[in-house]
C-alpha cells in the first residue's frame, strides 16, 4: 500500500463516521488514487513536455547520422519515429491554459519548417541545404520547447513543497535526456569537423555530470531532496557507470568512425535508462 494511503485512511475513516456514512475500503482507495492521479498528472506533463526538448536534439542527431551514412536506413526509421513522436505530442499537450495554449502556437510555427527539413532529408531531397537548416534552427525549437516545460512547471500555483520539489526533480531527470542527445549531436558535429561546437560540448558535459550529482545527492539551494527511494538508486546505479563510460568518449579530441558508433549506441542504452528514471519518479509517491 502507498504510504500517502496509510496516513490518510485512518483520516478519511474517521471524517465518514463523523458524517454517519459507511463507506468501505475499496471506495477509500478509490478516492484516493483519484487524488493521487490528479497530483500525478502534472508530472507526467512536465515530463511530456520535456521529452519534445529531447527530441529536437535526437532528430538532428539522426539527420548527422544519415548525413554520414551511418547504419542509414536504421537511422532513418528512428527518425521518422520521432518525427511522429513528436508532432503526436504537440497535440497531447493542447490546453485550455492560455499560457500554455499560447506556447504551443510559437513552438507550431518553428516546428513546421523543421519538419519540412526533416522531410527533405528523409526524401533524399536538398539533403545538405535541409541538414544546415536544421543545424542552425534546432536550438530555438529546444528553446522553445523547454519555455512550455517552465510553463507547466509554473502552471499550479498552489502546490505544496514536496510537489514543487517533485516537479523540479522531474524537470531535471528529463533535462538528462536531453542532454544526452544534444551530447551526441554536438559530438558529431565535431566528427564533421566543426570545432566551434567544442566549447558547447564541454558545457553539456559538465551540465549532464553536475545535474547527476544533484540527483543523486540532493541540492538545498535548489531545493532537490536528496534521493532516498530503493527503485530510484537501484536505477541510478545503473545509469551512473554507463555515464562514467561514455564521459572519456565525449570528452576524446578525436574519434574514430569506430568509436563514434560505439558512443551512439552506448548513449542510447543510457537514454533509455535515463528515460525509465524519469517515468519511475512519474508514479512513485517518495523520492
Amino acid at each position: 500500500m502507498p504510504k500517502i494511503i496509510k496516513i490518510l485512511l485512518p483520516l478519511l475513516i474517521i471524517t465518514t463516521s463523523i458524517h454517519s456514512k459507511e463507506m468501505d475500503y475499496n471506495e477509500l482507495s478509490s478516492i484516493i488514487d483519484s487524488f493521487m492521479d490528479n497530483s500525478n498528472k502534472l508530472k507526467k506533463q512536465t515530463n511530456l513536455a520535456g521529452k519534445q526538448r529531447m527530441l529536437t536534439q535526437r532528430m538532428t542527431k539522426l539527420a548527422l547520422l544519415i548525413d554520414e551514412d551511418i547504419k542509414r536506413e536504421k537511422n532513418i526509421k528512428k527518425l521518422n519515429k520521432a518525427i511522429k513522436h513528436y508532432s503526436d505530442n504537440l497535440e497531447a499537450l493542447q490546453s485550455d491554459n492560455p499560457k500554455i495554449h499560447q506556447q504551443l502556437e510559437t513552438i507550431q510555427k518553428l516546428w513546421s519548417p523543421f519538419l519540412k527539413n526533416i522531410e527533405n532529408i528523409i526524401q533524399n531531397k536538398e539533403e545538405k541545404k535541409s541538414l544546415q537548416y536544421l543545424i542552425e534552427n534546432n536550438i530555438k525549437l529546444l528553446q522553445s520547447s523547454n519555455k512550455l516545460v517552465t510553463i507547466y512547471e509554473n502552471s499550479k500555483e498552489d502546490l505544496n513543497y514536496l510537489d514543487k520539489a517533485e516537479l523540479n526533480i522531474v524537470n531535471l531527470a528529463g533535462r538528462q535526456r536531453m542532454l544526452l542527445e544534444k551530447m551526441s549531436k554536438e559530438k558529431i558535429l565535431l566528427f564533421k569537423e566543426k570545432s566551434e561546437y567544442k566549447k558547447e560540448l564541454s558545457s553539456s558535459v559538465n551540465d549532464f555530470d553536475q545535474a547527476l550529482q544533484q540527483l543523486r545527492k540532493g541540492d538545498k539551494e535548489k531545493h532537490f531532496p536528496k534521493v532516498t527511494n530503493p527503485k530510484l538508486i537501484k536505477k541510478l546505479n545503473v545509469i551512473e557507470p554507463l555515464w562514467e563510460e561514455l564521459k572519456p568518449l565525449y570528452k576524446k579530441n578525436k574519434l574514430t568512425k569506430k568509436e563514434l558508433s560505439h558512443l551512439i549506441r552506448k548513449s542510447s542504452l543510457l537514454l533509455l535508462e535515463s528515460n525509465i528514471y524519469v517515468k519511475l519518479i512519474e508514479v512513485e509517491t517518495e523520492y
